[in-house]
């Protein structure tokens, strides 16, 4: 019969939680890039990404509406 080996206590490399840490700061740093991208909109481009994410999803401009009242809204 065999002799299981004990599994070696040491690790080697980081800690299991650092990976997960360094990937959600990662994540983080790549949204405040993004975030300071877009904060100087060119508006001639945003209504572009606009109408094509419309398009992409399906969205119809708006059309004749009941009630123009800003209160129900």
């Amino acid at each position: 019969m065999r002799r299981r080996r004990k599994k070696s206590t040491n690790q080697v490399g980081s800690p299991l939680w650092m990976t997960t840490y360094a990937d959600m700061v990662s994540l983080l740093l790549c949204t405040f890039v993004l975030l300071y991208d877009i904060s100087s909109v060119d508006r001639g481009k945003f209504e572009g990404l606009k109408s094509s994410i419309h398009c992409g999803f399906g969205i119809l401009d708006r059309g004749p509406v009941i009630s123009e009242d800003p209160d129900i809204f």
